[in-house]
């Protein structure tokens, strides 16, 4: 075996850059695609308009995001947040960096908390401590809840009273109440029941409402006998007033019945919908531009860039020599596009007088060579052809193994390269995107160019998956 040649680095420019990092290449690709929500699509549509407004440079938000709390102070890995969330905290951010929004307006939108004086919770319910703090993540919290519980499971057996918020207050909100309660949480439980009487001993401490969220009443039914009673003193609240002959469930009861068939919230959602309200008060961007730049980007989605071009390439042998020289020409040419990918994607340069900018770059899979696409320190990706890129693309792992073990990865989506075929794996970077032209099926002779468009897929342009030789026409 050669020696290895070179000082390979895993995350040499920072945490973003994950290309060949062993930890992370120990784990398996999620491949789930659940559909995005409005809050998603909101979020990535403030982030369009921003940029297309002037307010920053696509390398300003990198660099915000890379910057992003690490894990410890109370703020977990940005890994933990959905994507979404970390371009809204990278962009609050730089906002404020400029001097475009302040401390204020992020305390008056986003909290740090909403006061509330009608208790959720009652003795008896069985709670879980969150295992971040749902205020802020763009700055260093104030946190008055010990670390040890975070993701706890307890019992509340008190509630303490109505007390002022000091986690906001530290940040100068001055009406922000809370319910405390008392919960009890076994130490077997956290610290595992070696070294605490069996798993039998307790700890009790008090918890503000807003770190706490229901469980399933089955996850701690093993446990049940160890819980004393509650006291026998009724408690009113709203909901068991009775008026004019049946009972009235109080908001947060509705509200939370809601929640619970939605499931819970993502990772970071709050400062998604905390961030958009926020633009749009402070009038950066209105309501009717952002629901217009989410019709776009759907509209754009369903004019399948991608495999129409793909199909003309197959079919036509000069448009694609033309693809293969110059892609942005050819494109546009063709008519499928203007050829100016930064007017749909945000992540590419505008070209500059010299015509700088942000090239795509078409690659051809053969028998020799199979392409696969990466981008290892963000999630660069042809987004003007191909729209969204999915959520595995942008995840630490993928980005982690492609350049590490590409056909071990590879394997994870069902497809074996030959080992006489060169895998060449592309890592873009802030200037150039690639889309690949994969080889196409055989059997597929005479098809027409709207036939052959229906067999391409999104994985196959990336680099994922191989086109099966012989597919039934679609």
């Amino acid at each position: 075996m050669a020696a290895r040649k070179g000082n390979p680095q895993p995350c040499a420019g920072g945490r973003h850059d994950v290309g060949g990092d062993l930890d992370w290449s120990r784990e398996r690709v999620d491949l789930k695609e659940p559909p995005l929500q409005q809050w998603m699509k909101e979020t990535e549509s403030v982030l369009v308009l921003l940029y297309k407004k002037g307010y920053f440079v696509t390398d300003e938000v990198r660099r915000c995001m890379e910057h992003l709390p690490a894990a410890g102070h109370g703020c977990p890995p940005d890994e933990t947040l959905h994507y979404c969330a970390r371009y809204a905290c990278a962009v609050c951010n730089l906002l404020k960096e400029k001097g475009i929004i302040t401390e204020e307006d992020l305390s008056s939108t986003l909290g740090p908390h909403q006061s509330n004086t009608v208790p959720k919770f009652k003795v008896g319910d069985e709670v879980k401590v969150l295992c971040s703090p749902k205020p802020s993540q763009w700055r260093k919290p104030h946190l008055r809840m010990p670390g040890f519980l975070y993701g706890a499971e307890g019992k509340i057996t008190a509630l303490q009273g109505i007390f002022q918020n000091t986690e906001a207050m530290a940040f100068g909100a001055k009406k922000a109440m809370q319910p405390e309660y008392k919960v009890r949480f076994l130490l077997g439980d956290i610290w595992g029941a070696l070294e605490t009487n069996g798993g039998m001993d307790t700890v009790e401490a008090d918890v503000l409402e807003c770190w706490l969220e229901r469980v399933d009443i089955s996850s701690i039914e093993r446990i049940q006998n160890s819980w004393p009673e509650p006291p026998a003193k009724k408690q009113q609240t709203i909901d068991q007033k009775s008026h004019h002959g049946h009972k009235h469930k109080d908001r947060g009861t509705i509200e939370q019945v809601a929640v619970d068939k939605e499931g819970p919230p993502a990772p970071g959602q709050h400062l998604c919908e905390a961030y958009v309200q926020m633009v749009i008060k402070k009038g950066f961007v209105t309501a009717e531009e952002i629901r217009e730049t989410i019709a776009f980007s759907e509209k754009e989605a369903e004019l399948l860039k991608g495999p129409r071009i793909i199909a003309k390439a197959w079919s036509d042998p000069k448009f694609k020599a033309k693809l293969l020289k110059d892609t942005a020409s050819a494109v546009r040419e063709a008519g499928f596009g203007t050829g100016k990918w930064c007017d749909s994607d945000p992540g590419m340069r505008p070209a500059d007088g010299e015509g700088l900018g942000g090239v795509i770059i078409t690659v051809e899979n053969t028998s020799k060579v199979h392409n696969l696409l990466v981008c290892t320190l963000c999630s660069c990706y042809p987004k003007a052809i191909l729209g969204r890129p999915p959520l595995w693309y942008k995840s630490s792992v993928y980005r982690a193994r492609a350049v590490r073990e590409p056909r071990k990865l590879l394997e994870e989506f069902g497809t074996v390269i030959p080992a006489n075929t060169e895998v060449r794996v592309h890592d873009a970077t802030a200037d150039c995107r690639y889309l690949v032209l994969p080889a196409r099926p055989k059997g597929t002779e005479g098809w027409s160019e709207e036939a052959l468009a229906k067999i391409v897929t999104r994985d196959s342009m990336v680099g994922v998956e191989v086109l099966k030789d012989n597919p039934p026409k679609l």
